[in-house]
């Protein structure tokens, strides 16, 4: 069994959420083994994943993260940010093979470079370019301007 950082987190962070039921997460489960596409984990092979300290670590934070989101709100960021992060990894995947059409590429191309650029690629609003044309009779004034979006900081929530 050879899953890597990014499966175990993944992993580790679908049975610290507690969502789904632990037998449902395992047989569903998605990894690749070398280049092979495998579903499921056995309780066996999960039994020596929990004994890894990398998956101990982040399951702990998982728990930890979930746990300290105080609303519903919160929480539904959380999973809507996660599975884009799932998401993104099949894009990729798809993007390099060969039986997808060339327009569809480009566009997976396009949003998995806004992506990687700006974090979460739904930030391709944060700037906006405009321009005021006056005309005034004979004369033109022209005004070009622009403005960066900067979300409020959020505030700290009262400690219970």
């Amino acid at each position: 069994m050879s899953l890597d950082r990014y499966e175990l987190a993944v992993l580790a962070r679908e049975m610290a959420i507690n969502i789904k039921p632990k037998a449902e997460v395992l047989r569903t489960f998605e990894w690749d083994d070398g280049n092979v596409r495998r579903v499921g984990i056995t309780a066996e092979e999960f039994a020596e994943i929990q004994k890894l300290d990398f998956y101990k670590r982040a399951h702990d934070e998982c728990v930890i993260e979930w746990n300290n989101l105080r609303s519903t709100a919160d929480r539904a960021k959380l999973h809507a940010q996660t599975t884009l992060e799932e998401l993104i990894k099949k894009i990729g995947k798809r993007t390099l093979g060969d039986k997808e059409p060339l327009p569809a590429v480009v566009e997976a191309a396009k949003f998995l470079a806004r992506v990687g650029l700006e974090g979460d690629g739904l930030a391709a609003a944060a700037a906006e370019r405009f321009t005021i044309n006056i005309n005034l009779g004979r004369g033109r004034e022209h005004f070009e301007k622009t403005i960066e979006h900067k979300p409020p900081e959020p505030k700290a929530l009262p400690e219970e």
